[in-house]
């Protein structure tokens, strides 16, 4: 019998073997794919993300041992590169932007007051970041005064416009300037006063066109820039029926092959995020009133969306609010956006002045508490990147595209 119990302990020990490691949970799924996990970090807003010919960078701000750091990744086809923080002081860097640059590299703008100066007025500023993420000079001061919003457009290979809003806290005022490739400055212009979250776009005839918040008021401006002067000052729609505690998150514009979209994000008084939004018809100078942004339960006939994300549900008008929404750069025939919709990350797809079809993305363990980033490629590829909360008290920054990037790829990669 003792040879018994030893072939048995001998089998049981091969097949223990065998069966090695438990295996890991399978990486989380999207209805584009593996969601890519970017980074952790206590930042509400998802990483910002900017598209080039070469690969997808990624930038966030993180905090590690009493220090902000600017954090930067870059992914690409075949492999991704670590999280790395870039060589820059900072205080309590915000609102990033990309620009692409004809060499594969990217300008990378912020706001963040001086590095030892965190109690000081935040101001605007800029680095070169080559295509390996390396900074091949020092980053620059774009302005020398109070910015609190800014938006930027590139107008040619080799010239970027900036406007932004600051100065006297009382009544801030829109300035602009313009930035090389190389990432030299021209000194900053003042155009206006009276601005909040200004915007940059272009009309159908490529001239470069200004909307903004009136800081006293909340009426929509719009304005034709023509070098270094407003012109053509129009007032589009009344502000939003804020009450007291209420606070505009955003503000964004937007337009398809026949309307012009207005969007806002802004959080009530007890914390409840809302979208809304207003449209104009192209030959009409009437908007409809700024209402929030609701839809009604998707049918079950497909919508042809003209991007590589797959078909949409199509949808009439309902109740279901929708929550922090982002639309996506470029002029569509439709405009999508992303927003979280009940319990899930959603596209929606407008066109004529209307929402017309939804697609899931992915289920949310939590709400977000911060906008969402939406990018499109060239090639008509879908970006889309959020923070989500956990209860360690960090957010997972995470990334779908309908573009195969890398796969399953996890932060110990």
């Amino acid at each position: 019998m003792r040879w018994k119990f030893v072939l048995l302990t001998i089998v049981c020990l091969c097949l223990t073997a065998c069966a090695g490691e438990p295996d890991e949970a399978s990486p989380r799924q999207s209805a584009w794919g593996t969601v890519f996990a970017v980074g952790q970090a206590a930042q509400r807003n998802a990483p910002i993300l900017q598209i080039t010919n070469f690969s997808v960078f990624a930038a966030w701000t993180e905090a590690d041992d009493g220090n902000v750091l600017h954090m930067a990744r870059q992914i690409d086809g075949t492999k991704s590169g670590v999280p790395q923080s870039l060589p820059i002081p900072t205080a309590y860097p915000f609102m990033h932007t990309w620009v692409a640059q004809p060499d594969g590299g990217a300008h990378l703008f912020w706001l963040d007051a001086v590095f030892d100066n965190p109690q000081g007025d935040t101001l605007l500023w800029l680095a070169r970041v080559n295509r390996d993420l390396e900074m091949p000079r020092n980053h620059v001061r774009l302005s020398q005064i109070r910015a609190d919003a800014y938006d930027t457009l590139s107008v040619t290979e080799e010239r970027t416009l900036v406007v932004f809003s600051g100065g006297a806290r009382g009544e801030p005022s829109l300035y602009m300037l313009t930035v090389d490739t190389i990432g030299r400055p021209s000194f900053p212009e003042w155009l206006t006063s009276d601005v909040r979250f200004p915007r940059l776009t272009v009309s159908a005839s490529g001239q470069p066109l200004v909307y903004w918040l009136r800081a006293s008021n909340g009426q929509v401006m719009r304005a034709q820039l023509n070098d270094t002067t407003l012109t053509a000052i129009t007032s589009l729609t009344d502000g939003l029926p804020l009450e007291q505690g209420d606070r505009i998150e955003s503000f964004d514009v937007a337009s398809d092959n026949t309307h012009t979209y207005l969007l806002w994000n802004i959080s009530r008084a007890d914390g409840t995020p809302e979208a809304w939004l207003s449209s104009r018809f192209f030959d009409s100078n009437r908007w409809t009133a700024p209402a929030q942004l609701t839809m009604g339960t998707p049918a079950s006939d497909p919508f042809v969306t003209g991007f590589n994300g797959g078909s949409a549900l199509r949808v009439n008008a309902g109740e279901t609010a929708l929550r922090w929404a982002q639309v996506a750069n470029g002029r569509y025939d439709v405009v999508p956006m992303v927003a979280q919709i009940g319990d899930s990350l959603r596209v929606v797809y407008l066109q004529a002045g209307e929402i017309v079809a939804v697609q899931a993305l992915v289920a949310l363990g939590q709400d977000l508490v911060g906008l969402p980033e939406f990018k499109i490629d060239r090639n008509r590829h879908l970006y889309v990147a959020w923070s989500e909360p956990t209860a360690t008290g960090l957010a997972e920054l995470n990334m779908i595209s309908t573009r195969a990037l890398i796969g399953d790829v996890r932060l110990s990669d």
